[in-house]
């Protein structure tokens, strides 16, 4: 009898789960489109690309399961790339990269571009033409993982997992400038490592040089953040239910619980708009860092519209014309086209 009643506890047990990771939290009563895509004609093939950069009239894109590393393509169209070159092999040595991660570039400076390697732990400095700036290498310092980097007259802004602040801000020799954006409360009873609460808020981010703004959206919780870019918070969105990440205390860590929220996936943006891509579901598979969402926002946090993808998402790109691309992962990756319009 005992081992009936486990039994119907384990099964109850098990589709509890199932059922809270096939839901989509955050999006209720909100007026859903559900747009089409259409797949970039691309004439050279990558494995796993990673992250985007349009740049005048060329795409840089990121393959960190490959190599070479990053490719660059002419865009030609909104819906065609032409392969012109390719660089980077696995290492530490000059041009080298273990994590390419983030591509960005100066939007007051279209001369160069830069791509922050994760495991190396800096920044490659290349002209517009591609060409490794050998003696600029930019070195990360201290315990940061960045999900997203901008260049700002001479300093460098980056969020994503990083202790004390949201934001911080370096110089080219990699020093810290400024820290910006006090940590929210994880409202634990338990003082925990500062390195582990800041990875309970990993973020990703927008920055609109224009007005002088940065978003936030944070990845374990359905919150976002509006700051300017001296700390100062503008306003800030809270879910009741989902607003702070699912936190344990273990060995003095914070730690994310067996039903860890996956909220945002990733952020782009122009002057005008801020789009984010969007999970909403509690899980803690590899199926986690996918999105399906994407949410559209002005630059004062007002939620405008929702839209449903026809693909898995893993990154989200708009570019100089305001077309919105996406990174489509599985079941292969290819770079889509929305249909917004």
């Amino acid at each position: 009898m005992k081992s009936f009643i486990a039994l119907l506890f384990l099964i109850f047990y098990c589709n509890t789960i199932v059922n809270a990771q096939s839901k989509v939290f955050g999006l209720d009563g909100v007026d859903i489109q559900t747009i089409e895509s259409e797949t970039v004609d691309i004439d050279k093939e990558f494995y796993q690309a990673n992250d985007m950069l349009f740049l005048d009239e060329k795409v840089v894109i990121t393959d960190k399961s490959n190599e070479p590393a990053v490719l660059v393509f002419s865009k030609n169209s909104a819906k065609k790339f032409r392969y012109v070159t390719s660089y980077g092999k696995p290492g530490r040595g000059p041009g080298d990269f273990e994590d390419p991660w983030e591509v960005f570039k100066n939007p007051n400076n279209d001369s160069r571009y830069y791509v922050y390697d994760a495991i190396n732990r800096r920044i490659a400095v290349y002209t517009k033409d591609s060409e490794l700036l050998e003696n600029s290498y930019i070195s990360v310092k201290g315990v940061n993982f960045f999900t997203s980097i901008f260049k700002k007259d001479d300093a460098f802004y980056a969020a994503g997992i990083t202790p004390e602040c949201q934001v911080l801000v370096f110089d080219s020799d990699g020093e810290k400038l400024d820290c910006l954006g006090d940590q929210p409360s994880l409202n634990l009873t338990t003082k925990v490592s500062i390195a582990s609460e800041a990875q309970r808020w990993h973020s990703y981010a927008a920055m609109n040089q224009v007005e002088n703004k940065v978003a936030l959206f944070y990845r374990h919780a359905i919150r976002a953040r509006l700051i300017e870019t001296d700390g100062t918070k503008l306003n800030e969105i809270v879910d009741e239910k989902f607003g702070v990440p699912f936190t344990e205390v273990i060995n003095g860590n914070a730690a994310p619980t067996n039903a860890d929220m996956r909220a945002f996936i990733s952020v782009t943006s122009n002057n005008e708009y801020i789009y984010a891509l969007y999970s909403g579901r509690i899980s803690n598979g590899p199926s986690s860092s996918l999105g399906i969402y994407v949410m559209k926002y002005d630059w004062d946090l007002n939620l405008l519209d929702v839209y449903k993808l026809d693909h898995s998402s893993i990154n989200i790109h708009v570019d100089e014309d305001g077309n919105l691309y996406s990174i489509e992962y599985e079941p292969e990756s290819k770079i889509r086209l929305l249909l917004l319009e």
